[in-house]
């Protein structure tokens, strides 16, 4: 393909997702596409709570990273960003990729510019500066158990919900806290699950809410249609994401929680 008609494609494709962006507070949009290895694409975009502390904010590099994660996908190739990456956004990155990563930024149909993660970040640090085994930390955490509900044992909607929040557990990435966190959202029919991503410098990480109501909008849906809310936790006792998720749902929606620890 043509360099400019690749550039006009990959503009094409972040205006997509910048048309996920809820952005409340800035009204400033940004879409990030990732793209692994085996070629999947995984958009994300910038997601704010009106009335929280900015700090709460999803950004768009975060989101599209955590959906790939949540489909089991560690291997990535390239990211196209409608903005240059800040700063918090490439340490969190750096926590699943060494820097070779591409990064595209593409601000217009006819402007990209390239780099690596490497670059963008350097002197930079990740799992490996604390963990023995930085490839092997999250293997080491307990296997997470089935997750209780609060319908009838055994009904559909338990057992859906059982699979979606197992999966997310397994695949939530929490080395330095040991506590694997999942929250899962219901709502016509719909399941969706976020998990917590930690980071090797703590404030970069995503919460296991977070994730999940930015999965909630890429997948489409208003938060106006989440009926219930559960978050399961492995191990609260150093860290809990409990009193955040309450804080962070309650912006968006008024439906109930249900918390549990397994």
């Amino acid at each position: 393909m043509p360099e400019q008609e690749r550039y006009l494609q990959d503009f094409q494709r972040l205006e997509q997702a910048k048309a996920f962006a809820c952005v409340p507070v800035s009204g400033y949009q940004v879409g990030a596409l990732l793209v692994t290895e085996e070629g999947r694409l995984f958009p994300g975009a910038n997601l704010e709570f009106p009335g929280l502390p900015p700090n709460y904010c999803v950004h768009a590099e975060q989101a599209a990273a955590a959906a790939a994660l949540l489909a089991g996908c560690r291997e990535w190739r390239q990211l196209l960003v409608s903005a240059a990456p800040c700063g918090h956004c490439r340490q969190f990155l750096r926590e699943f990729d060494p820097g070779s990563l591409r990064v595209r930024v593409v601000e217009s149909p006819t402007i990209a510019s390239v780099s690596t993660l490497g670059k963008l970040l350097p002197q930079a640090f990740g799992a490996e500066a604390f963990l023995p085994d930085a490839k092997g930390a999250d293997d080491q955490l307990p296997t997470p158990a089935p997750v209780p509900g609060t319908p009838a044992s055994g009904s559909p909607i338990i057992s859906n919900l059982e699979s979606a929040a197992r999966q997310a557990l397994a695949r939530s990435h929490a080395p330095y806290s040991g506590n694997r966190a999942v929250a899962v959202l219901a709502g016509g029919g719909v399941l969706i699950a976020g998990a917590s991503f930690e980071n090797a410098a703590y404030n970069p990480g995503l919460g296991p809410m977070q994730a999940a109501l930015s999965q909630w909008r890429l997948a489409g849906h208003d938060f106006a249609a989440i009926e219930r809310v559960w978050l399961v936790q492995s191990d609260p006792s150093r860290v809990s994401w409990e009193a955040q998720s309450r804080e962070i749902l309650a912006s968006v929606s008024a439906s109930p929680l249900t918390a549990s620890v397994r």
